[in-house]
């Protein structure tokens, strides 16, 4: 019986829940209570439990596993049920059987009292072994009522683990519900910051929209600048033209001197006309100036503009970097809370007599959970300061759209502007050149000024070409930062590769760890087999121990029954005395006393006739202590 009670419980955290062919892991209330208070969001406000879909799924096998136990152990309580039933009808038979010998031994004892009324002292000793076979019967049926109370506190003890069973599992469902919950969260979380994400990439492709239309528009602002140079460069050659013809013309000077007499009265009247032309090309002049320097302002306006696109492309960047730096944070703390996980269930293996060491733990487990939450608290404010700074650049972006939109609306004006001055110098030009026919006298005032347009043209075309080469070398800045920025993109693919490979190498690992946790499990099963076997190995010697005693009484019945004529039958008598042990001897000795005392000499001399000294002493001393006793005993008792 004591062989097939389950090893009892130890008040540990955790442990083994072992029922002979079955084994797990018990998660008792101090480990779910922990596990409930690290997720509870009233009183910690934790929200950053690491749980990944492989630790859900343990959860639930867990879960699952925890109910065959139960219902393994239901039937286990049923068949343990049925046994004690069993062995209460066991108990019933002997008690009838008791009854049945207390019968038989009183007819006996009258028998004996009718047949030997001169033998009073024979009786008495018959009466001690009849009495103390009735205390050993007595002993017997106690020691079975405790083996039935023991059975019965085994089965309150598995009714008591059962509804620790249901608590658990209640617990462990509740857990998975609350888990189940926070997942849900979290996703809803990641799609939330994946929209943020993906309008932050829109905005972002806004911008560089609005750069490159900037960029094109600058192109054909300086494409029209070109075309005016190059407008400017035809009419100098036109004047250069003029001016041959001017020289071909000095050489008819002669000719030209009777007319000088006639067109010196015309020469003041157009020195006049010409001071008034001289005002109006200074007032274009002075329209010129102020024009330049409103492209001057321009320009300098889009280098502004450029400026602040590249800080834009810097601010971005190094936003992408901290998302960047937050996600690798993100992972290290997934890892981190994983092999946390691992340690605690090894050290549930391990150390469950050790309470005060796990409260220790405990405490610094709460400890880190406060630091982690602390951690996402923080993480938390760097990204609402991201979507603000985010809103803000927005609504600088838009501003700086529509200044670009007024800006756009300006220089359309100015074009307008420009294209109608061209065309009012393009028709002065062609009356001056009418008057530079008649003229000949300003014809050297003339060559200095167009000296120095071609000193302006020629520092123009300086400063055009210096343009072009700042614009070259901020092309090519542009160039080789896209292509760090392409360099940093693929050293971020590297390293999410290297992220995927360690998660492959962890799941690998995990695989590793279930393969060896279930080769412990088929180890445990072999175990609790061996046990299974030895239990019915011992059942089986026992059996035997009481047929053999059942034989020993049936064969003491049948020598017993040779009283008449134990001559004849001394032969078989001493067979049997040969077969049997020094144990089963003395049993059977003290048997045949109880019924035949002549015959119990009888077979006391065939025994000692074949035994050596110490043997002899040994039996006597074994078979007549107790009745030495029973006499003593009577003695008193009739004193």
């Amino acid at each position: 019986m004591s062989n097939n009670q389950p090893p009892k419980q130890q008040s540990a955290p955790t442990g083994l829940f072992e029922f002979e062919d079955e084994w797990s892991f018990n998660l008792e209330q101090s480990y779910i209570s922990s596990e409930v208070d690290n997720n509870d969001t009233s009183q910690n406000k934790e929200t950053t439990i690491v749980v990944d879909k492989n630790v859900y799924e343990d959860l639930v096998t867990t879960c699952n596993t925890m109910k065959v136990q139960l219902k393994t152990v239901m039937e286990k309580i049923e068949e343990k049920k049925e046994a004690d039933d069993k062995k209460n009808v066991e108990i019933s038979k002997l008690k009838s059987e008791y009854e049945e010998l207390k019968k038989n031994n009183k007819e006996m004892l009258e028998e004996l009292a009718k047949e030997k009324n001169g033998s009073d002292l024979e009786l008495e000793l018959i009466q001690k072994e009849i009495k103390e076979l009735l205390k050993k019967l007595e002993q017997e049926e106690k020691k079975n009522e405790e083996l039935v109370e023991q059975n019965r506190g085994e089965m309150e003890k598995a009714q008591v683990e059962a509804v620790g069973l249901k608590s658990e599992i209640d617990a462990l469902a509740e857990v998975i519900k609350d888990l189940k919950e926070k997942l849900s969260q979290k996703e809803k979380e990641k799609e939330e910051w994946k929209n943020k994400m993906k309008q932050q990439e829109e905005c972002f492709s806004i911008v560089t929209r609005n750069c490159s239309t900037l960029e094109l528009e600058i192109q054909d602002w300086r494409d029209k600048l070109q075309d005016e140079y190059n407008k400017n460069d035809e009419l100098v050659k036109k004047l250069e033209q003029e001016m041959k013809e001017k020289e071909i013309r000095d050489s008819d000077q002669i000719v030209l001197q009777n007319v000088v007499d006639e067109l010196m009265m015309k020469v003041e009247q157009e020195e006049k006309h010409r001071k008034e032309l001289d005002k109006k090309e200074e007032e274009k002049n002075v329209k010129v100036a102020e024009l330049k320097m409103e492209r001057d302002a321009l320009e300098v306006k889009i280098h502004e503009l450029t400026e602040k696109l590249k800080h834009l492309d810097g601010f971005y960047e190094e936003k992408l970097e901290k998302y960047g730096n937050a996600v690798k944070l993100a992972e290290v703390e997934s890892v981190k809370m994983e092999s946390e996980r691992e340690l605690l269930q090894n050290n549930i293996q391990e150390l469950t007599t050790k309470l005060e060491q796990e409260e220790k733990k405990k405490k610094r487990l709460e400890i880190d959970v406060e630091d982690k939450q602390q951690r996402v608290n923080e993480l938390e404010t760097q990204q609402k300061s991201l979507e603000q700074n985010i809103k803000e650049f927005s609504e600088k972006l838009s501003g700086q759209n529509e200044e670009i939109s007024h800006l756009k609306v300006k220089l359309q004006d100015e074009e307008q502007k420009t294209t109608f001055k061209i065309a009012e110098l393009t028709s002065n030009c062609d009356s001056l050149t009418v008057k530079l026919n008649a003229i000949e006298q300003s014809s050297k005032l003339k060559d200095d000024e167009i000296k120095t347009l071609q000193r302006k043209y020629s520092n123009l075309k300086k400063r055009g070409i210096q343009m072009l080469a700042e614009k070259s070398e901020d092309n090519q800045k542009l160039q080789l930062e896209i292509s760090e920025q392409q360099k940093k993109v693929d050293e971020l693919k590297e390293q999410l590769e290297s992220l995927r490979i360690s998660v492959k190498l962890e799941k690998e690992k995990r695989k590793k760890y279930e393969n060896e946790v279930k080769a412990a499990e088929r180890i445990v099963k072999d175990a609790l087999r061996e046990e299974k076997i030895s239990r019915k190995m011992t059942e089986k010697k026992c059996l035997a121990e009481k047929t053999e005693k059942m034989a020993l009484q049936e064969k003491v019945m049948d020598m017993v029954s040779y009283k008449c004529d134990f001559r004849k039958n001394q032969s078989k008598i001493s067979r049997q005395i040969e077969e049997w042990s020094f144990t089963n001897l003395v049993r059977a000795l003290s048997i045949i006393f109880s019924f035949n005392v002549s015959m119990f000499f009888n077979v006391r001399e065939i025994f000692l006739w074949r035994v050596s000294t110490t043997e002899r002493l040994q039996f006597d001393i074994t078979l007549l202590t107790p009745i030495l006793l029973s006499n003593s005993n009577n003695c008193l008792r009739g004193s």
